[in-house]
């Protein structure tokens, strides 16, 4: 039986988070499977004493020979799923608010 997933919410100017269901509880094996050829970085960073996988994804074309650079955090939870938070480089000017969005979630 499947079950949807709920949709994710958006936190300001093209912030999304989620939650996604995993195959695996290896965060960067989730990140490959989830963004494949479009992958171009990863590495894990403590926010607020909590552990999260940061990546860099090229996605969605913006252009003729544009390309939108987006970032992602994953934090896994419990029964294979997975935090998401997606936000996109072209609103770098909230960076800081994205932080601190993601530094203040609580997961329980």
């Amino acid at each position: 039986m499947l079950y949807p997933q709920p949709q994710p919410v958006e936190f300001g100017p093209y912030m999304y988070v989620g939650i996604v269901k995993a195959t695996t509880n290896d965060l960067v094996g989730v990140a490959k499977e989830m963004f494949s050829k479009n992958l171009v970085s990863y590495d894990y960073r403590t926010i607020n004493n909590k552990n999260y996988l940061h990546i860099t994804a090229n996605e969605y074309v913006v252009g003729p020979d544009e390309i939108q650079t987006n970032e992602y955090y994953l934090m896994q939870l419990a029964n294979l799923k997975v935090l998401k938070i997606h936000y996109s480089q072209f609103y770098k000017e909230h960076l800081d608010e994205y932080l601190a969005i993601i530094g203040s979630m609580v997961v329980n």
